[in-house]
């Protein structure tokens, strides 16, 4: 261990969708922040996330189990195989309208089920794993694993939210789950600023993750 360095830390990530294949500003972020966990500061790391690649259809494409990204162990579960693009697209139009309006809690859930990834599997795979480790981060703030998940480990959640100003960031079951998250990591003051107007007892600091420095050989932020 380098001096100065923290004593190494168990983590774990959970994201909707990971894999090399997978394109997304949330997901290329969870796919840096592992790395840079691992190899700057030693940590060990391993992602919880579904078997989908296409967040439209949330359809099965890797092989569900454990592999390795980058030499990170990745446990890939199941995501639901039921038709929702039609049903989700039905629910836009008619129920989110009413959901943003007023509290509608359930809504709300149904919301979060058809919009995906629904992966009761997954969400048993955070129960069953979370006693192994010292924090479980969560990516981003509208899916049903990080809804579900913040609620099942407890003092050990770590929320990324990557909010936007949409309609689900207005919803009740949001402002619940930023208020019951015990940290909250904004990438910039705005996002802080905007989670706050909507959440206001939300515990919430700024982490961006940072960019390299081409001439900088490669360190990283500072």
């Amino acid at each position: 261990m380098r001096p100065g360095r923290p004593a190494a830390r168990r983590v774990a990530i959970v994201a909707q969708r990971y894999g090399h294949e997978v394109v997304g500003g949330a997901e290329s972020h969870a796919r840096a922040l592992a790395g840079r966990l691992r190899a700057d500061l030693g940590w060990q790391i391993e992602v919880l996330t579904t078997t989908a690649v296409d967040y439209r259809s949330w359809a099965n494409h890797y092989a569900p189990g454990r592999t390795l990204v980058d030499g990170i162990p990745v446990w890939r579960f199941d995501s639901s195989a039921r038709r929702r693009r039609l049903l989700f697209a039905a629910y836009r139009r008619v129920a989110e309208p009413v959901a943003r309006a007023r509290p509608a809690p359930r809504l709300e859930a149904l919301w979060s089920r058809l919009q995906g990834p629904y992966s009761p599997r997954l969400l048993d795979g955070i129960r069953r794993h979370a006693a192994r480790f010292d924090r479980v981060l969560f990516f981003s703030y509208l899916y049903h694993p990080t809804v579900r998940g913040v609620g099942l480990v407890g003092d050990k959640a770590v929320l990324i939210p990557t909010a936007h100003d949409e309609a689900p960031l207005h919803f009740a079951t949001t402002r619940r789950l930023f208020e019951q998250c015990p940290l909250i990591l904004a990438n910039t003051e705005p996002e802080r600023d905007l989670i706050l107007r909507v959440a206001p007892r939300a515990r919430i600091e700024v982490a961006g993750l940072g960019f390299d420095d081409a001439q900088d050989g490669g360190r990283g932020p500072r």
